[in-house]
């Protein structure tokens, strides 16, 4: 879920609950999402739901790749239809970028693809 900024006004009342809720944003990393890959056989599925992962600001993805993490980035996601909500990641490995496609059935989904 992304940050929502408070509009600070003369005369606002500083409270616990405003202090924290700025906190947690710092905490959060400031509106990146990390997502993590789980991976069962050939499927990996994202760590995220479909709909937190579209209203980050912005995604990145640690990709498993054999002994070493691969960075990703979620370049699009689409409701492609009822039950198509698609999640498009580019993983940065050399000497090629990979692309996949996670898909899930809802927008509360998480999104899974067949990894080679």
């Amino acid at each position: 879920m992304s940050y929502e900024k408070q509009n600070w006004k003369n005369g606002d009342v500083i409270t616990e609950t405003k202090l924290n809720h700025m906190e947690d944003g710092i905490a959060s990393g400031g509106g990146v999402l990390v997502v993590g890959v789980t991976v069962d056989g050939s499927t990996g599925t994202l760590t995220n739901t479909w709909q937190e992962i579209h209203d980050a600001p912005i995604a990145v993805v640690n990709m498993p790749s054999g002994d070493r993490k691969v960075l990703a980035i979620c370049t699009e996601t689409n409701h492609a239809g009822d039950d198509d909500y698609q999640v498009g990641v580019t993983a940065m490995s050399y000497p090629d970028n990979v692309r996949l496609a996670f898909g899930a059935t809802s927008a509360d989904g998480y999104p899974s693809a067949t990894m080679g």
